[in-house]
C-alpha cells in the first residue's frame, strides 16, 4: 500500500501547479454538475465546505443555496480533539477566522444536528474509482461522517487530476457516496436515498 503522506505530496503538488484559470473554469463546471444533481436539488440542508485557493470554489453553490432556501452549513474544526461541528451560515463572509492549517471558518455557533443535513459536500486531496478519499491527515471528516446521526448523502468536489488509482484507506477512513469533478459525475453507493 502506498505512504498516504507520500501520496498527499504528490497531491497538493499537482494542485499547486494547476494554473489558475484552468482552475477557475475546472470550478465552474463543477458548479453546474452540482446544481444539476437530483441530490442537491432535494437537498433542504447542504454542508459545504469554504473553499481554499487550491480547492473547488463553492462560493458560486453556496449562493445559489441561499437563493433556493436552502440551509447552508459549513463546519468548524475543534482542534483540541480533531472532532467537527457543522454550524449554520448565511453569508461567506461570516467565515472569516482562520484555522491553523489555513481554512476559513465561522466563529463557533451552535452546531447543527448532523441528523439533518441532506447532502455533505465533502473536500479532499484526492479520491479514488470507487469513492476512496484522502484528506489533508487530521481525520476531521471521517470523524464527523461516522457518527451514526449522519445520514446525509456525501459528495465528493475535486479535480480530474485528484482522481487517482491506490488510494491508501485504513479501516478508519470514510469513502464518499458521489464525486463531482469538472469532468464528469460519478456515483458509487447509494448510502442513504431517503436522506435527501
Amino acid at each position: 500500500m502506498p505512504d498516504k503522506s507520500a501520496v498527499r505530496e504528490v497531491l497538493k503538488a499537482c494542485l499547486r501547479a494547476m494554473d489558475p484559470q484552468d482552475r477557475s473554469t475546472a470550478s465552474a463546471a463543477i458548479t453546474r454538475h452540482v446544481l444539476g444533481l437530483p441530490e442537491y436539488k432535494q437537498a433542504r440542508t447542504v454542508m459545504l465546505f469554504v473553499s481554499m485557493t487550491s480547492e473547488a470554489d463553492t462560493s458560486a453553490i453556496a449562493a445559489d443555496a441561499w437563493q433556493n432556501g436552502k440551509r447552508v452549513l459549513v463546519p468548524v474544526a475543534k482542534m483540541q480533539d480533531h472532532s467537527m461541528q457543522a454550524v449554520e451560515i448565511r453569508s461567506l463572509a461570516e467565515a472569516k477566522r482562520r484555522t491553523s492549517v489555513g481554512v476559513m471558518e465561522p466563529e463557533p455557533g451552535t452546531p447543527v444536528d448532523p441528523g439533518e443535513i441532506n447532502l455533505v459536500l465533502v473536500p479532499g486531496l484526492g479520491f479514488g474509482p470507487a469513492g476512496e478519499r484522502i484528506g489533508r491527515g487530521a481525520g476531521f471528516y471521517d470523524r464527523f461522517l461516522a457518527d451514526p446521526r449522519v445520514k446525509a448523502i456525501t459528495c465528493g468536489l475535486g479535480f480530474e487530476l485528484q482522481v487517482i488509482e491506490g488510494i491508501p484507506m485504513s479501516p478508519r477512513d470514510m469513502a464518499v457516496d458521489m464525486l463531482v469533478t469538472e469532468a464528469q459525475v460519478r456515483r458509487f453507493r447509494p448510502r442513504n436515498p431517503e436522506a435527501a
